[in-house]
């Protein structure tokens, strides 16, 4: 109950400076890692006092954090959509490079194989004009 009595202490101190309850509670619980554990507790809290406006508050603050989580997963989701499609593109430039050389070799070696070709032919043709 400790981190729930220093919630509340961090609440009231929003309040003082901050008309919207909501958005004291919002400011004040991410203060906390078990925010959300904290969160649930201040709503009971609040429901066993019959604190009706606190507990609207602590909803709102509840659908506010469950929304900002979503989005920051989505984030998440296209920061690695980003990545797979980044690759596939290094990927692809890869593939396109290995087959552009593979193209110049096989280039190079008909040449090749057409000059040797030419300089057998020549000897043929020379061997059979000295016969």
């Amino acid at each position: 109950m400790n981190n729930l009595q220093e919630l509340l202490h961090i609440i009231e101190i929003q309040l003082q400076s901050s008309i919207e309850l909501e958005q004291a509670i919002y400011s004040a619980i991410f203060c906390f890692d078990n925010y959300f554990d904290l969160l649930n507790q201040l709503y009971q809290v609040a429901e066993k006092q019959l604190l009706e406006v606190f507990q609207s508050a602590i909803l709102n603050v509840f659908r506010r954090v469950k929304v900002e989580l979503q989005e920051e997963k989505m984030v998440q989701i296209l920061n690695i959509q980003e990545k797979l499609l980044s690759n596939q593109q290094i990927s692809l430039t890869i593939d396109i490079d290995i087959k552009t050389k593979l193209l110049a070799n096989k280039q190079a070696h008909t040449e090749k194989l057409g000059k040797d070709i030419e300089e057998i032919d020549q000897l043929i043709t020379s061997q059979v004009e000295a016969q």
